[in-house]
């Protein structure tokens, strides 16, 4: 038995720059993370929010131990 679960449209925080709109990153020289670089945040392009929507499908299915393939130990 298959179960779906949609997951409806939302704004959400952007999880990449927490919310700030601005990245921060180090270049690979600066091996100390001494002089902090910032850009635009990629993902939110700058806005630090970010629309979140999708589905999950859960398969279930029941147990029969006669058949099980798995073994614990």
């Amino acid at each position: 038995m298959e179960q779906a679960t949609i997951y409806h449209k939302k704004i959400c925080l952007c999880k990449k720059c927490k919310g700030t709109g601005v990245e921060i990153f180090y270049a690979k020289t600066d091996t100390l993370n001494r002089f902090p670089l910032k850009r635009e945040c990629p993902q939110c392009k700058g806005s630090g929010r970010v629309v979140v929507s999708g589905e999950r499908i859960l398969n279930v299915e029941p147990y029969n131990a006669a058949t099980d393939t798995t073994t614990t130990v």
